[in-house]
């Protein structure tokens, strides 16, 4: 495959961080103060009985069901392994892998995994984009809910703003249009977002998926050049929907 440069990504990054400050309190000792002795008369109080006050029962939080997608490409495609990523992909046979150290890509951050994925198509007018970060030791929220199965629309959001990041003087972003349904792709939490593009003046519909697994989420896309055909695009989709950690 020739050398050619990447002359757009995307780069994401979003999460709050909560800082907590602790208060700390003195107290100031009193000198000696002279006893006063005091008598009071008190007047007896009626015994009342206790009431009973009904329990109200606590209703739980209904969490919507995500909508699951178990996909590992069409007859004939092949499964790529990121080892140090740790995760898999299945690809039509004449898309090419190129994966490549994350530092190179965004520079020194202990935050991302260790490889950006491109997996280009045939033509080399696109590709699509994989990368990871890893939240451990953080304080982070990627979920809705306790049982830590669906992305929080939070995150989700500022994913959604962050697409942006990706428009080049090759490819310029039309309009983004969020997706409320939550999703599973091969059993990981995911979200989804359409985007709509011209590139050389012919419009482009494609996706972006952020999956959240464990301490970590990915983010797919797939980002288009001069020349660029639809088909490529929707193809790029179903290449990010086999998407499986291992």
């Amino acid at each position: 495959m020739k050398n050619w440069q990447i002359t757009g990504f995307l780069a994401i990054l979003i999460i709050g961080f909560l800082l907590i400050s602790g208060c700390t309190s003195t107290s100031k000792s009193t000198p000696p103060q002279q006893i006063v002795y005091i008598t009071v008369l008190v007047t007896p109080t009626p015994i009342i009985p206790p009431v009973t006050i009904p329990t109200i029962a606590t209703i739980p939080t209904v969490v919507p069901p995500s909508t699951i997608i178990k996909y590992s490409g069409n007859s004939g495609w092949v499964k790529y392994t990121s080892y140090e990523d740790h995760f898999s992909i299945y690809k039509p046979s004449d898309w090419m892998v190129s994966p490549i150290d994350t530092s190179t890509v965004f520079g020194p951050n202990s935050a991302y995994m260790d490889k950006v994925v491109y997996v280009y198509s045939p033509n080399l007018k696109g590709f699509v984009m994989i990368y990871g970060v890893d939240f451990s030791d953080t304080i982070y929220s990627l979920y809705n809910d306790q049982d830590q199965t669906q992305i929080s629309d939070v995150v989700y959001d500022a994913f959604v703003q962050g697409i942006k990041a990706g428009e080049t003087d090759q490819i310029k972003i039309t309009s983004l249009v969020k997706d409320s349904n939550q999703y599973q792709i091969n059993g990981n939490p995911a979200r989804r977002v359409s985007v709509y593009s011209h590139s050389g003046g012919e419009p482009l519909n494609g996706e972006f998926y952020m999956i959240a697994h464990g301490n970590s989420y990915y983010v797919e896309g797939y980002f288009a050049m001069t020349g660029s055909l639809q088909s490529d695009a929707s193809t790029a989709t179903n290449i990010m929907r086999t998407f499986t950690t291992i």
